[in-house]
């Protein structure tokens, strides 16, 4: 093994491949405790079983300087670093730079993350069931208050095509802050606007919350997690669908309880300002990998793959919104199931919407991104499949609406590690892209759907979703089989 020693700052030469990550960092990608006794004896326990590189680290870095949460770019260091004479060549598998915060590991990390889109599906769920009371309280008509969902849509997509830049510049953790301190601020304006302007106003803010929070949560936990970041994402997507589904209820009890639904909005608003601030307090924050010339950012832009993975995405969260919002129309008009039934049935599609997402969780740490996609679009071609066979017949309708959305669950979360994945180079850029795309989706392609529902037939509306669904079989295929190209891993730089 390589002599040891420590290179201090007056020692170092910018851009030195020799120079690594501080102890802060080591401690959370090698789950080591960073204080006290239990540190010594994690230490002790993988000194002889650790590789080279991870054992060298560990014993010249944090025996010597205990966690002191301070990173700086890789390259350009600043207090002690750690060095191993000649291992230039040996990488060190963590992100290049970044930030430790004191106990800061990639579960806690993770949690915050949780707790913010939570809060956001916390808003999302309780929008439409406040539609009447909004209406009420600022005497406008109902339609008008309507406005506000193409608000929220406007807001979230100019902050979700904004978002990899915003990344790249201001950071994934601060990012996540803002996200959640707008969502806080902005769904507490809801809950008080006496006008349609300011909850007009009040919308748009929180679909730029929205947007900042899908654009920079969807790169920070697969960077924090890397080979279980399938898993994780999963995780957080299931978050974000545990709050729109409990979102109802809570309206109803609280409705019900003290005849104001305003509560639930009242906690999704405490809840983001807790999580922006548990996020500055306990997010890791590795730094985003940025293209290094203009030219090769905009190479990225011209990568197939990646307008593949946005067309998924269209098509998938296009489906996923589809069903969703017209599985009442379609299962009272084409089934004898009573009013009371096909609403079950809607909380069904949900509630196996979550099931799937904490299946491709479950999934994640043993099948690749590129399998459990295959998996998943697959399960919804042959949910979509029984719906168009079983039209008119309860058993299939019900049978094809709950597999359609096992199949739907996980596709969203891990079409974005696939982006990540696809472009370790900008990944900011390529989710930006990718989830602006899927936002597209989830408003045109629903309203297609309820024009062929109400003016066509019912029959070619759940057409239209197998349509769909074999397409996003077909577009997955050339992604999930051939390897990614040099230019999109970033070779371009």
């Amino acid at each position: 093994m390589a002599p040891l020693f420590i290179l201090q700052p007056e020692q170092a030469r910018p851009n030195d491949p020799r120079v690594y990550a501080n102890p802060a960092e080591l401690c959370w990608r090698l789950g080591i405790p960073q204080t006290g006794k239990a540190q010594q004896n994690n230490l002790d326990s993988i000194r002889g079983t650790a590789p080279p590189f991870a054992r060298f680290l560990c014993e010249a870095g944090l025996r010597r300087h205990p966690c002191s949460g301070k990173v700086l770019p890789v390259g350009w260091p600043s207090g002690p670093f750690c060095y191993a004479a000649g291992m230039s060549d040996v990488p060190l598998p963590v992100p290049a730079g970044g930030t430790s915060r004191g106990a800061s590991t990639p579960r806690s990390t993770l949690a915050v993350c949780i707790a913010a889109l939570f809060a956001l599906g916390l808003l999302n769920g309780a929008l439409g069931p406040l539609v009447p009371r909004l209406s009420a309280r600022i005497s406008v008509p109902v339609e008008e208050v309507g406005a506000m969902f193409m608000a929220l849509f406007l807001g979230a997509l100019l902050f979700q095509l904004a978002g990899g830049w915003l990344n790249e510049r201001l950071g994934l953790r601060l990012m996540v802050v803002a996200g959640t301190a707008l969502l806080a601020a902005a769904t507490l304006g809801l809950t008080l606007g006496l006008t349609l302007p300011t909850v007009l106003a009040c919308a748009l803010l929180a679909g730029a919350g929205q947007g900042t929070l899908d654009a920079s949560t969807n790169v920070l936990v697969p960077a924090v997690f890397r080979e279980r970041s399938v898993s994780a994402v999963n995780l957080l997507h299931f978050a974000f669908g545990a709050g729109a589904v409990l979102s109802p209820k809570m309206i109803s009890l609280s409705s019900s309880t003290w005849g104001n639904p305003m509560p639930t909005l009242w906690l999704a608003a405490a809840l983001g300002a807790v999580a922006a601030l548990a996020t500055w307090r306990w997010a890791l924050d590795p730094n985003v990998a940025r293209p290094p010339t203009s030219a090769a950012g905009t190479a990225i832009y011209r990568q197939p793959v990646l307008w593949l993975l946005s067309l998924v995405l269209f098509l998938g969260v296009g489906v996923e919104i589809g069903v969703g919002g017209w599985t009442t129309v379609y299962a009272g008009r084409t089934t004898a199931l009573a009013e009371g039934t096909v609403a079950n049935l809607v909380s069904g599609y949900w509630l196996a919407l979550m099931a799937g997402r904490l299946l491709g969780a479950a999934l994640g740490v043993r099948l690749t991104s590129r399998r459990l996609a295959m998996l998943a679009i697959g399960g919804t071609c042959l949910g979509s499949v029984m719906l168009i066979l079983g039209s008119g017949t309860v058993g299939w309708t019900v049978a094809g609406t709950l597999v359609v959305g096992l199949g739907v669950g996980p596709i969203f979360p891990t079409v974005v590690v696939l982006g990540t994945e696809a472009f370790p180079a900008a990944p900011s850029r390529a989710v930006s892209v990718i989830i602006a795309a899927s936002s597209v989706g989830g408003m045109l392609l629903p309203t297609l759907q309820g024009f062929l529902l109400q003016r066509v037939d019912p029959l070619a509306s759940v057409g239209m979703v197998a349509a769909a669904c074999c397409l996003m079989a077909l577009l997955i295929l050339p992604v999930a089989w051939r390897p990614w190209s040099a230019d999109a891993r970033g070779a371009t730089g």
